[in-house]
């Protein structure tokens, strides 16, 4: 569209009508599953547990029987340098919170030459320091060989304590 005449873009429709049109298509090819209205009806296909790779994609789901259910679902073991964070404005509906955890990877000296990539999400019902050190376990017993030599955090108290118990 950015190369069409005026005349041209004119005739065409808005782009809010196109975008609609692009997600309903996209949405009637991919089949994609109903956005749950509650944590017991959230079920993710086997299809959706893997990369298009075929590798593990969902590490661990606690189960729609726990009050705090959250879901991680990664790439993190490389990496000796790990920055994370929460963010609440972009949780889908029934979580309060996407928390991320980026690995800087790549190079003799990742600081100079790597890339810092989101390797890790979770979605959290709340931010207690609860809800953080059973993430921090789990990831833990996820990623049993990873050994980060250096943690950047957010200012979250609740994520910074629980860090230091685990």
């Amino acid at each position: 569209m950015l190369t069409a005449s005026e005349g041209t873009a004119a005739k065409l429709p808005k782009l809010d009508s196109l975008k609609r049109t692009i997600q309903r298509q996209r949405a009637s090819v991919l089949s994609a599953p109903v956005q749950p209205t509650a944590l017991a009806e959230l079920v993710l296909p086997a299809e959706y547990q893997r990369t298009a790779k075929g590798e593990q994609f969902l590490l661990y789901d606690s189960g729609e029987d726990y009050a705090h259910r959250f879901l991680n679902f990664g790439m993190l073991q490389q990496s000796k340098i790990w920055l994370a964070d929460g963010t609440f404005k972009t949780a889908p509906p029934l979580f309060a919170q996407v928390y991320v955890v980026h690995g800087l990877r790549g190079g003799d000296d990742p600081m100079k030459t790597g890339h810092l990539l989101p390797s890790l999400f979770v979605l959290l019902l709340n931010k207690t320091e609860d809800t953080y050190r059973r993430m921090w376990e789990q990831i833990r017993i996820l990623c049993p060989l990873a050994q980060p030599e250096q943690m950047l955090l957010n200012f979250e108290k609740g994520a910074i304590n629980s860090f230091e118990h685990v």
